[in-house]
């Protein structure tokens, strides 16, 4: 077993278990639609949410409680899972990738923000570009623009 897989395959029996399980979570994250999920609020913090779960009054969610309201139930159990696992699951949708890349930037979440890029870049093909970061800030989508060839 590769260093690589003994890393996930011990997130996978001990913080995403604990999360699947709802064991000591100390956090419900409420999505824009459908029923809010327990997490732990280490793993937030650590995977890019501490402004919001800081002293930082702007950004504070109140005690137990964050919202993403730009999120939909299973965008938000995709985030969560790769919070926990450091990996996405190999039969994402695109929509579900341009979702996760976009929470990616907004809570700064980098090595989330590579995997969908990378996912969504090979999938890119001159005909498809636009369709693919539509709804993404274009500057931002350097990573499709880089892999097709224009041609003359």
């Amino acid at each position: 077993m590769t260093p690589s897989n003994q890393r996930t395959a011990f997130l996978e029996q001990g913080l995403a278990l604990a999360w699947k399980e709802e064991i000591h979570t100390y956090i419900v994250v409420k999505p824009g639609t459908g029923p809010p999920m327990p997490a732990h609020k280490a793993i937030l913090v650590g995977g890019g949410f501490r402004h919001m779960l800081s002293g930082d009054v702007q950004c504070k969610a109140p005690a137990g409680d964050s919202s993403l309201p730009e999120l939909s139930h299973d965008e938000l159990s995709l985030l969560l899972s790769f919070l926990y696992t450091g990996a996405l699951d190999q039969n994402l949708p695109e929509r579900h990738l341009h979702a996760l890349l976009v929470a990616a930037d907004k809570y700064d979440v980098p090595f989330l923000r590579r995997a969908c890029e990378a996912r969504l870049a090979a999938a890119v093909e001159p005909g498809n570009v636009h369709a693919l970061c539509c709804g993404y800030v274009w500057t931002k989508c350097r990573w499709a623009y880089n892999k097709v060839s224009w041609g003359a």
